[in-house]
C-alpha cells in the first residue's frame, strides 16, 4: 500500500492489533526515507487512535527503524509538567519509562525529531499493550510456566541494553542463559557492574542473540503454549526489554508470547500477607537459598523456587 492508504487503514480505526502490528511493520520495511518519516510521525499525531499512540512496543520498533534525538527531562520537572500535561495535549503519547524510585508513565512530545519525556503518572497499565499479560485468579501448574530473568544497563528499555538472558522451566530443569553485547550503551555502568557482576571484558567476545535463536528458545521451552512468569508487578519490566530483542531482530513472534507476574500470582493466591514481595525477602521468608543473586539463571531459579514452595503449600 502507499503512504496514504495505509495512513487511511489506521486511521479507520478498524483493524485488530495484530493486523496493525503487521501493516507497520511491513510498511516500515517497504517505504522510502520521506514517506517513513512522514509516516512515524503521522503514527504518533493526535488524530490516530488513542492505543496506537500509548503503544510502546511499537514506539520501540518506530525508533529501532527510525531513531529519535532524546531530550530528557529530569525528575525536578515533575512538578510543572504534571500540571501541564493534564488533559494530555494534543501532540503527547506516552511510553514506558522506569526509574529506581518506582514505575512511571512519561509523555513524549515529537517535534522537530526531538522526543521530550516528563513523568505523567505513577500508575497505569495502558504502555503494556503489545505485550499479552495474562492475570490469573490462581497460581499456574509448573508445568504450564517458564521463568524470565534479564540483566540489563539500566531501567529504560527505549535506550538501554539487555547485557544477559536467562530462561528456566521448573518442571522439567531445563534451563537457558547468555551473555548478550552492547547494542545502544558504551558501556555496562559501573554501579551494574557492582550490581550483577557482569563486566564490560566479559561481553567484549559475546555475539548478538539473533532471531533464529529466539525461535529457538519458543521451540525448546514450548513458549507457544508455555506462560513465562517475570518477577515483576504490572509494568512487566522484562517482557518490555524482552521485545527490543525480538524488534532488533526483526522477529515477529513476540505476540505469540504471554506474560504474567509471579509477584502478583503469590500476592493474590498465596493466602499470605508478606511485608515484602522483593526476591530476596520472600526466599529469607522460606528458608531458600538466595546467595549468588543478580545473575539472570540464578534470579530465575530462585523465582522458580520461591513461586514452587507456595504453590505446593497452596494445593
Amino acid at each position: 500500500m502507499t503512504l496514504k492508504e495505509t495512513l487511511a487503514v489506521l486511521k479507520n480505526n478498524k483493524c485488530k492489533d495484530d493486523e496493525f502490528l503487521k501493516i507497520v511493520f511491513d510498511s516500515l520495511n517497504t517505504f522510502n526515507h520521506k514517506d517513513l518519516r512522514l509516516f512515524i510521525k503521522q503514527l504518533l499525531s493526535s488524530d490516530l487512535t488513542v492505543k496506537y499512540k500509548y503503544n510502546p512496543y511499537l514506539l520501540n520498533i518506530l525508533i529501532a527503524k527510525y531513531p529519535l534525538k532524546h531530550e530528557e527531562i529530569t525528575h525536578h520537572w515533575r512538578f510543572k509538567y504534571d500540571k501541564w500535561l493534564e488533559p494530555y495535549h494534543v501532540n503527547m503519547y506516552s511510553c514506558s519509562i522506569f526509574s529506581t524510585y518506582g514505575q512511571f508513565v512519561f509523555a513524549c512530545k515529537l517535534d522537530r525529531d526531538t522526543v521530550c519525556r516528563c513523568i505523567i503518572s505513577p500508575q497505569s497499565n495502558i504502555y503494556n499493550f503489545g505485550i499479552n499479560v495474562i492475570e490469573p485468579d490462581s497460581f499456574f501448574d509448573l508445568d504450564k510456566v517458564v521463568f524470565l530473568d534479564l540483566e540489563t544497563t539500566g531501567l529504560n528499555p527505549l535506550t538501554d541494553d539487555v547485557i544477559e538472558i536467562a530462561l528456566y522451566d521448573p518442571s522439567s530443569g531445563n534451563e537457558y542463559t547468555r551473555l548478550l553485547p552492547l547494542n545502544r550503551s558504551k558501556m555496562i555502568p559501573s554501579e551494574i557492574e557492582s550490581l550483577t557482576g557482569i563486566t564490560n571484558n566479559m561481553i567484549k567476545d559475546s555475539t548478538p542473540i539473533t532471531s533464529q535463536d529466539l525461535d529457538n528458545l519458543i521451540d525448546e521451552f514450548d513458549l507457544r503454549r508455555k506462560i513465562i512468569l517475570i518477577w515483576a508487578g504490572m509494568n512487566m519490566f522484562d517482557a518490555h526489554f524482552l521485545a527490543t530483542l525480538f524488534i532488533n531482530t526483526g522477529n515477529k513472534n513476540f505476540n505469540i508470547l504471554k506474560f504474567a507476574s509471579a509477584m502478583d500470582i503469590i500476592k493474590n493466591n498465596s493466602g499470605i500477607s508478606f511485608n515484602s514481595l522483593s526476591k530476596d525477602y520472600l526466599a529469607s521468608y522460606l528458608n531458600i537459598n538466595s546467595e549468588c543473586s543478580h545473575r539472570a539463571l540464578n534470579d530465575c531459579k530462585i523465582e522458580a523456587e520461591i513461586y514452587k514452595t507456595l504453590y505446593n503449600r497452596k494445593k
